[in-house]
């Protein structure tokens, strides 16, 4: 089963290029009063592919991207009674701040 995923917003931590895909961890987080922090926050195993891929062999830990097409996979591992999701990423950009410079003369 998957569930596609379009214009969510996210923090990369653990970064490994591979041949074929980059995989990364992606953290993301969302208003719930029910926290003491106010958020909720999520970390997500995360695979880059097709397009994504040469994108992605730039990250770099704390980079802010905006995953513009992705889908959440699940696999169930029988051996080891294990359930894991995986997001998968199509197409993403950087949205990093600026850095801020001094207007001072």
């Amino acid at each position: 089963m998957s569930l596609n995923v379009t214009n969510t917003y996210g923090t990369i931590w653990d970064v490994v290029v591979e041949e074929k895909v980059v995989k990364a961890n992606l953290s993301t987080a969302r208003k719930d009063a029910r926290e003491e922090s106010g958020y909720r926050h999520m970390s997500w195993h995360t695979i880059f592919v097709g397009d994504a891929y040469e994108k992605a062999k730039e990250l770099q830990a704390k980079d802010r991207i905006v995953v513009k097409s992705a889908r959440i996979e699940n696999s169930y591992n029988k051996e080891t009674q294990k359930l894991y999701n995986t997001l998968v990423v199509f197409d993403f950009d950087f949205n990093n701040p600026e850095p801020q410079t001094s207007t001072e003369e």
